[in-house]
């Protein structure tokens, strides 16, 4: 950071999520920092823990827990087949379909899951049902791993 021109000499506080990498008290990047600037005491992220607060609360209503599920679901059963890949873009006439793997942390990573889901689902509700034995075995499947 001192290359950068930028001092510790007025950091007063710092802050990152739980990975031992940032926040470790042995050779964590703060404890590094602490040993530069024993005023820049380490705070857990409030940001981060707002996200895990909010990731545990929307999974405890089934219906949400279960719409995330299925959303993965999706992402699994298309985006593990270069074939219903194929099949799901001749469904929804673009050349560019986005599916994204649910982040199981970041709240906004599901933002961009739904998003992107939502952009394809509006245009074509069957594509799912014209097929449901194989997506049903699908998801069967990872329901029975979790």
């Amino acid at each position: 950071m001192e290359s950068k021109g930028l001092s510790f000499g007025k950091c007063r506080g710092q802050g990152y999520d739980g990975a031992r990498t940032m926040s470790g008290i042995y050779s964590g990047v703060q404890k590094r920092i602490l040993a530069i600037q024993p005023k820049a005491v380490y705070v857990h992220c409030a940001a981060h823990n707002l996200n895990l607060v909010i990731n545990d609360a929307v999974c405890k209503v089934q219906e949400t827990a279960s719409f995330f599920t299925t959303l993965e679901d999706l992402y699994v059963f298309f985006g593990h087949s270069i074939r219903r890949w194929d099949l799901l873009k001749s469904f929804t006439s673009e050349s560019e379909v986005k599916l994204k793997r649910l982040n199981p942390t970041r709240w906004a990573g599901r933002l961009a899951s739904v998003m992107s889901e939502a952009s394809f689902h509006r245009r074509d509700e069957s594509i799912v049902s014209d097929h449901p034995t194989e997506c049903q075995q699908r998801t069967n499947v990872n329901r029975q791993r979790a």
